[in-house]
């Protein structure tokens, strides 16, 4: 006579979700799981922004340059402003590098409408500012970059400022 011989079940999949704000996974839902997959879209999206616009704002003061349409594109409303002040005509920026030494998520952080927002520190301290006749030394600085949709895609709605001892 025929032993049965027994079976194994399929073994069951185990979601993992990580927090947002980093940290250790834990065990989460298919609706979970979605969300972070989503949400980590989302600030892969704002990171290249980012990286795209600091090149853009880096090569323009160093040029002397006022903001640019293709930099002014990646913003959208207080944004916009803030980009257009930032790079005021014949002010040159010389010299040293603009170090970004981290970028990280804030979250929970929203204003002007924005879905994710990214804290950048720069030290620009090795680089000086020149209008040609005065110049001043430039500034560790942390910036805090909220992203809204627009157009279909994320824009920067607005840039907060503030000088810092270190990164």
């Amino acid at each position: 006579s025929a032993t049965p011989v027994p079976t194994a079940a399929a073994p069951t999949l185990q979601l993992m979700c990580t927090p947002e704000e980093g940290g250790t996974a834990a065990p989460c839902t298919q609706a979970e799981y979605d969300a972070m997959i989503a949400r980590d879209k989302l600030y892969d999206e704002a990171k290249a922004v980012l990286a795209k616009f600091s090149e853009e704002s880096e090569a323009l003061l160093r040029a002397g340059a006022t903001a640019s349409p293709d930099l002014l594109a990646m913003t959208v409303g207080k944004g916009t402003e803030i980009t257009a002040e930032g790079h005021p005509s014949g002010i040159r920026w010389e010299g040293g590098e603009f170090r970004r030494e981290w970028v990280k998520r804030l979250v929970g952080q929203s204003k002007e409408g924005s879905v994710v927002a990214l804290e950048l520190c720069t030290d620009a301290s090795t680089v000086r500012a020149t209008d040609g006749v005065d110049s001043i030394d430039g500034v560790i600085s942390s910036e805090r970059f909220y992203f809204a949709g627009s157009e279909g895609a994320l824009r920067i709605a607005l840039i907060e400022f503030k000088e810092v001892p270190k990164c």
